[in-house]
């Protein structure tokens, strides 16, 4: 809990809520871990590298089947996203834990990920629908990084009239609440941000 990124703040965040919720005053930080350990890997389980979510598509996705989130984004009015992933396996330079024991097993992720298509709110449509965004939902930022599917996430919160968001921004080196709106942060950076997909805890408090 000393240090952070967009992905594990948002993860963190989450699983303190489910703590609550679960364990009421009842909690310990074990309890909190093994509820990490629950969203992080992949069914739960950790025996190497490859059982990371190292995707936060795939985290979305074990996330709705595990009951723990439900994606909005198709509900807000998105569509299907024509992007395939395959970040991981063609920049294994950037991933020294992936060499020749397990790289095919990245790929076969890669591919069942490709199997069902990604979905987005364009960048240009944030705006006309962020009524519909509630504190403490998940905003994807979606990349057009050939390869990647999401590059940035935070909590939507709103304040000074804006549907903002919470992060753990990189530019500041710390959690802050953002100047911008959601929409004004997509459209910012035309680049590298295709839009967003936005995500609801379930039953959180």
């Amino acid at each position: 809990l000393t240090r952070t990124d967009c992905m594990i703040f948002v993860e963190t965040c989450l699983n303190l809520a489910r703590t609550v919720r679960e364990y009421g005053k009842d909690t310990d930080f074990d309890r909190f871990a093994s509820l990490v350990r629950q969203t992080r890997y992949r069914d739960g389980e950790i025996s190497d590298y490859c059982d990371r979510l190292h995707y936060t598509t795939e985290w979305i996705r074990q996330g709705e089947k595990e009951g723990i989130l439900k994606d909005l984004t198709m509900d807000l009015g998105g569509r299907t996203y024509v992007h395939k992933i395959s970040f991981m396996s063609s920049h294994r330079g950037s991933y020294p834990h992936i060499n020749s024991s397990n790289l095919q097993r990245i790929k076969d992720i890669e591919d069942t990920l490709n199997s069902v298509p990604m979905t987005f709110i364009p960048s240009g449509n944030i705006s006309a629908m962020e009524d519909g965004i509630q504190d403490g939902d998940i905003v994807c930022f979606v990349t057009k990084v050939e390869g990647l599917d999401i590059s940035h996430m935070a909590l939507a919160y709103r304040h000074n009239g804006k549907t903002g968001f919470i992060h753990a921004s990189t530019k500041a080196g710390k959690v802050v609440v953002d100047d911008l709106s959601i929409s004004e942060y997509a459209l910012s950076r035309p680049k590298s941000i295709a839009g967003i997909k936005v995500v609801r805890p379930v039953d959180t408090p």
